[in-house]
């Protein structure tokens, strides 16, 4: 787990003391303050408050799968994953790696998967979105929709293909399975939460541990089955 402190800075309350300082000079002197000299005054205002801000912790967790290769950041955005690698890159002294690659285009298995049927194990969800494979192009987005609708058809044969979908995995996990690889709002199925609500913990501690090495056992399971279902890996 990762924790990352940052202080708290309304761009208004820093505003307003620029404001203040300015009108303050502009008086004393009888001379408008120009852009430069208003940025300048910003930098004091931040280096003077900063120090007194209030902070706002985030954490953030992950977890290495040594016989995998892997390594698991719970994050919705890329760039949350790459601080948390940089905080282990200068803990460690380094740390090689890369980005999951697959052989096939998600987006294309996915379009496949709406037009077809999915990958064994796999069973489609109520909800997709769909874009036109071009820059700036189109964008239909569906929750609770039936995924063989003539809607969502029409919009495959005239060439959208699917960029995010809900699919469940062997009636153990939920997620949204997104082109870039991203699988976000992961959630455990009625199997999982029943094993792991017969797993006996004494305390909070226990509980957590216990609740993390089942995740870990069925993240183990999952992922290689999505990436299976993408062609593997992209050596």
């Amino acid at each position: 787990c990762m924790r990352r402190e940052e202080r708290i800075l309304p761009s208004t309350v820093v505003r307003e003391h620029v404001e203040e300082k300015a009108e303050a000079i502009a008086q004393a002197e009888s001379r408008p303050v120009g852009r430069k000299e208003k940025q300048r005054l910003k930098d004091e205002v931040l280096v003077d408050l900063l120090p007194r801000a209030f902070t706002r912790s985030s954490h953030l967790f992950a977890y290495i799968d040594p016989a995998a290769g892997w390594v698991v950041v719970d994050s919705g955005t890329a760039k949350k994953a790459e601080d948390l690698l940089s905080a282990l890159r200068e803990t460690l002294g380094s740390l090689r790696v890369r980005p999951l690659a697959v052989a096939n285009s998600p987006a294309m298995v996915m379009t496949r998967w709406v037009e077809n049927t999915p990958a064994d194990g796999f069973a489609l969800g109520d909800e997709c979105e769909l874009k036109e494979p071009v820059d700036n192009g189109g964008v239909m987005r569906g929750r609770r929709i039936d995924l063989a609708s003539a809607e969502v058809k029409s919009h495959l044969d005239a060439g959208m293909q699917v960029a995010k979908l809900a699919v469940d995995w062997q009636e153990r996990i939920g997620c949204l399975l997104c082109d870039d690889l991203g699988i976000r709002r992961l959630r455990f199925l009625d199997l999982v939460m029943q094993e792991a609500a017969d797993i006996e913990a004494d305390d909070a501690l226990a509980r957590f541990d216990a609740d993390f090495a089942l995740m870990g056992m069925e993240l183990a399971r999952f992922i290689p089955a999505v990436v299976e279902a993408f062609g593997g890996l992209d050596e």
